[in-house]
């Protein structure tokens, strides 16, 4: 059985997929949200650099969830002010 998540995700990996995920479209409080991987695709970036960025607080972030799982947002403007492209995690 596939739920909405398995779909998506599939869709995404054939290069089908919305640009968004359908399931943080409804958890943000405005269009200057976005996900962790969003905002590293934006800046050029790993992931794991911006997780780093917002574990040592130099970026703010929010929990949504989403039945089962749980999404970091990050304000773009907040962002833009904590942070440096290029700087390591």
């Amino acid at each position: 059985m596939f739920d909405a998540l398995i779909v998506q995700k599939l869709l995404v990996r054939k290069g089908l997929g919305k640009k968004r995920p359908i399931w943080s479209g409804n958890v943000r409080r405005n269009d200057d949200e976005v996900t962790l991987h969003e905002l590293s695709e934006q800046l050029g970036v790993h992931r794991q650099t911006v997780y780093g960025w917002l574990r040592r607080g130099k970026l703010k972030g929010r929990i949504a969830k989403v039945g089962t799982q749980r999404i970091w947002l990050v304000s773009l403007s907040h962002a833009s002010t904590g942070i440096r492209t290029g700087e390591s995690s």
